[in-house]
């Protein structure tokens, strides 16, 4: 996915969106490589979050806890049109 996708589907500019993955880099939940004239980014997902509210949860906890969310979410609401057909 392109840093300019990823800004489009969050909605802010794309000079933002590099601000934002610069700021996840710098804090270490993110790491970036070149990748011939680009660069790829890498998630760290075994870093703590480090915010009193969830603890030492790893990032990857965090993703996967998102991940289940919006697939309740989408089936909430696919569920009366499944049901009906």
């Amino acid at each position: 996915m392109r840093v300019r996708e990823i800004a489009e589907a969050v909605q802010i500019t794309e000079r933002y969106a590099y601000r934002v993955l610069n700021d996840l880099q710098e804090a270490g939940f993110v790491g970036r490589s070149r990748h011939g004239r680009g660069n790829r980014y890498r998630i760290n997902p075994e870093l703590t979050l480090g915010d009193p509210v969830v603890g030492e949860q790893s990032l990857r906890e965090f993703l996967r806890l998102i991940n289940s969310v919006e697939h309740a979410d989408v089936l909430g609401e696919l569920g009366p049109r499944l049901r009906t057909n």
